[in-house]
């Protein structure tokens, strides 16, 4: 009995002391602190997050605070985590291109196909896509293309069977008749895949790169069972 009443009296010490805690202005947001991603000004977070300021961290909604900040279309994901006794640290990650997307302008295009505004400074060094038809293109919009589904369809099999290949990549050429045709380096080989049946497309390819002794100057794969090799042209001595 008396066991029971001792547990029972601690725990309510420490929740008086929880709550004690939790309304005083020891524990309470002070300082945010910025992490990860750097592109989009610091000052304009912690604009948006300075109604924070002030609220307790033991009581702090983390979920409210990342809500917040998801509203703004630059932002793929947040974290945010306790820093004791008063900090609140709030970690961004932007979207980013994968592609590149030469149209009316250079746009960037994400992972999931959503439209990124690109600046002229920038130089992710994502490859770079030619040949989609369509113009006037919106940032923060997932346009129903397809010429772009291909892609991405390709993508999708180029992440499942080789990284590699993908690094390799500078350039999808996308012909009239909607045929996909990759640029590689070194030696800006061209790789004509057609459209459809990627992953078969992709393990030929990779038995070839890894046959070929020097790299090939063309390498076509639009027949089954078929991979047609021009190698590059002997240098003269």
């Amino acid at each position: 009995m008396k066991k029971e009443w001792l547990f029972w009296f601690c725990l309510t010490v420490l929740g008086l002391a929880i709550l004690l805690l939790g309304s005083s202005s020891i524990l309470t947001v002070e300082e945010l602190v910025m992490l990860g991603d750097r592109n989009i000004d610091c000052v304009e977070i912690q604009n948006k997050l300075a109604v924070f300021k002030g609220e307790s961290l033991l009581n702090l909604n983390t979920s409210l605070v990342a809500e917040k900040l998801m509203t703004d279309k630059r932002i793929a994901k947040v974290t945010i985590e306790r820093g004791w006794p008063n900090q609140l640290k709030v970690r961004i990650e932007e979207k980013k291109p994968v592609f590149l997307l030469k149209s009316d302008k250079t746009w960037g295009l994400t992972e999931q196909g959503e439209i990124l505004p690109i600046e002229k400074s920038d130089s992710s060094g994502a490859p770079v896509i030619q040949g989609v038809q369509r113009r006037n293109f919106c940032p923060y919009t997932k346009p129903v293309v397809p010429e772009l589904r291909e892609l991405f369809a390709l993508y999708r099999s180029l992440k499942e069977r080789s990284e590699q290949v993908l690094s390799l990549m500078t350039e999808i050429n996308i012909s009239q008749r909607g045929d996909l045709i990759l640029t590689l380096v070194p030696g800006e080989c061209q790789v004509y895949l057609g459209r459809g049946d990627y992953q078969r497309k992709i393990a030929r390819l990779i038995e070839i790169l890894n046959s070929e002794k020097n790299f090939a100057s063309k390498i076509d794969l639009r027949f089954e069972n078929l991979g047609l090799v021009q190698p590059q042209p002997t240098p003269k001595g």
